[in-house]
């Protein structure tokens, strides 16, 4: 799993909440789009999360770059627009608890979508 998004507190939680899951690794974490695509070479990651804010430049990217990986978005895009569905994305409303993204990434895994 890459985490996209500014805030490593998000990244640590999502860590420490997922990590006794062994059929899923935390593979890094980008701040931002200028981290992504490197890392997405680097570590070729099944499942994206992507926080709320990082601009959907990055949704594309990760589509172009791996698009056999799951993406799950956190909120809209940064610019008040969520991203077309046809980007085959899991968006989450800007109102979703940390509990409702945990169970969308478990679920996202236990669906077979993700295997890190």
């Amino acid at each position: 799993m890459l985490i996209v998004g500014p805030h490593a507190g998000l990244a640590d939680a999502l860590r420490f909440a997922l990590g006794t899951r062994p059929e899923l690794s935390f593979v890094g974490w980008a701040r931002d789009a200028s981290e992504v695509e490197p890392l997405l070479d680097e570590t070729g990651p099944d499942l994206v999360v992507i926080g709320p804010a990082v601009g959907g430049e990055v949704v594309h990217t990760v589509r172009r770059r791996r698009p056999r990986a799951a993406v799950v978005q956190l909120g809209d895009t940064g610019n008040g627009r969520m991203v077309d569905a046809g980007d085959a994305v899991l968006v989450l409303p800007d109102d979703s608890s940390f509990a409702d993204l945990l169970a969308t990434i478990v679920g996202v895994v236990d669906a077979g979508g993700a295997d890190e």
